[in-house]
């Protein structure tokens, strides 16, 4: 008899543990949706722009979070670099964005505000391209993947590169510029 006893009080106690644990799960679980404290996914943003060019930069993001359209991005950089707009990129950067310049010993991880001072390095290219049939972009990518694979690239006319890498967020934490592509393309 005390055998069955030992084992029902071992029972007893077993259900008890499971209902405490699956209570403390259910209302942990009702308050965290009814607060709205937690999201299970990135919000999507709003943004506003064509794909109409237009005669000055138009391209907006409205955000709540640091998460853009990989459109906006793409779009802004299309429109910002040849208007030598670099302000303007502050909305699209990290707060720390990993800045290089071939063939220098610039510049390392810098905040956004030096990234976009930084990039007036590009102030004497001439009419760009960013188009993704670019042979210039794919040679790029091939001889110098570190820098270029799987990045927005630009080119000028006066071979100025740029490649702009983006985050998981689609903002832009890695920009590399070059003052003439033939460096890496014909070295």
């Amino acid at each position: 008899m005390k055998v069955m006893a030992k084992f029902a009080i071992g029972v007893v106690t077993a259900l008890l543990m499971v209902s405490i644990a699956g209570g403390a799960y259910y209302f942990g679980k009702k308050q965290v949706s009814t607060t709205g404290s937690v999201s299970a996914s990135p919000v999507a943003t709003t943004v506003t722009s064509t794909l109409v060019p237009s005669p000055s930069p138009q391209t907006t993001a409205q955000s709540t979070s640091d998460f853009l359209n990989p459109s906006a991005t793409i779009a802004a950089i299309d429109e910002l670099v040849p208007a030598k707009n670099y302000q303007d990129f502050g909305k699209y950067m990290t707060d720390k964005v990993v800045l290089g310049v071939y063939a220098s010993g610039c510049c390392g991880t810098v905040s956004k505000a030096e990234a976009i001072k930084q990039l007036d390095y590009l102030n004497k290219a001439d009419k760009w391209h960013f188009e993704a049939n670019n042979k210039v972009a794919a040679d790029l990518e091939a001889k110098n993947p570190d820098n270029f694979k799987d990045n927005v690239i630009g080119t000028s006319d006066n071979r100025y590169a740029v490649a702009f890498h983006l985050s998981g967020k689609f903002l832009i934490d890695k920009v590399f510029m070059v003052v003439d592509y033939k460096l890496i393309t014909n070295p």
